[in-house]
């Protein structure tokens, strides 16, 4: 009899501690599945605490794995200081799987009617961050003025030319290391892409706009070493005022060296003809080459 009272017990107990046991499980699962999206930024500050952090995200809600944050700021490096694109409505998913390797991985995406993007961006514990599969868009003004604040990315625009079009495109890879791009591939095509020129005229003094087509643009964009590019661009078989062919060479902290072949066409206005005649060398009849630099 006391013999199968003590099995009796020992299975009670077993049954027990299986029980409390998956109630511990439960409820750190429960903790942790319930940390807030305000965690994250902390995270982000650690892992980047030695160096400048490329991103900084405010207003966040939800939950660290899946989460919202009203402002996403890419901070981009250079030596006459710091730009920052401003992103909006941004959300996160975080990807498991990538816990397990030691990386905090994000699968991003902005519903932003201006800006929208959706792609992939990892952290290691040393720091580095990389994206992948990136698709964006985004006016092209931005890469001028407006939302990309601080030293502009393209200095070669004075304030007597704006463009316009929008920015398509994808980054393939990217990886950002001690403060600085490391490597970049990226291609995509500058869509609606025109300049806006101030133009005077000389009976009434009196400035006007003159919008120049130049229809589409593909682009490529790929790093040569850390924090310099070369930008290529190609004039497609669209109308336009004009049409551009360019190799750029860019860095971030606004420094450029820009060849650029233009060809005119019937409807390039006659000013901005005697202007290449006089600024540019004629490579060809109708076709003229530039050099635009600051270095």
């Amino acid at each position: 009899m006391t013999r199968q009272s003590d099995l009796t017990s020992a299975r009670n107990n077993s049954h027990w501690r299986r029980w409390f046991w998956l109630f511990v499980l439960a409820l750190m699962i429960s903790l942790l599945w319930s940390v807030p999206a305000s965690v994250l930024p902390r995270l982000l500050a650690v892992s980047f605490a030695n160096q400048p952090a490329p991103v900084t995200i405010t207003q966040t809600r939800g939950r660290l794995w899946s989460g919202q944050a009203g402002q996403l700021v890419v901070n981009l490096p250079g030596e006459a200081g710091s730009s920052q694109l401003l992103l909006e409505n941004v959300s996160w998913r975080v990807q498991w799987s990538a816990l397990f390797a030691g990386r905090l991985c994000l699968e991003l995406a902005s519903s932003s009617a201006l800006r929208p993007f959706d792609g992939n961006a990892c952290v290691t514990p040393a720091g580095a961050l990389t994206v992948t599969g990136l698709v964006f868009e985004l006016p092209a003004s931005d890469l001028v003025s407006g939302q990309l604040q601080g030293p502009p990315l393209l200095q070669a625009l004075s304030n007597a030319m704006q463009i316009e079009g929008q920015i398509v495109g994808q980054v393939h890879s990217l990886l950002w290391q001690g403060g600085d791009v490391q490597s970049l591939q990226a291609d995509g095509v500058w869509s609606s892409a025109a300049l806006v020129l101030a133009v005077a005229d000389p009976r009434t003094a009196r400035i006007s706009r003159q919008p120049l087509a130049l229809g589409e643009l593909p682009w490529r964009l790929q790093s040569t070493q850390a924090g310099e590019f070369v930008l290529s661009m190609e004039a497609a078989d669209t109308v336009a005022d004009l049409q551009l062919t360019a190799q750029s060479r860019l860095w971030l902290d606004g420094r450029y060296d820009t060849d650029l072949l233009v060809a005119v066409q019937p409807t390039t206005p006659t000013f901005l003809r005697d202007l290449l005649r006089l600024m540019a060398e004629e490579d060809a009849p109708g076709v003229y080459r530039l050099n635009l630099r600051n270095i």
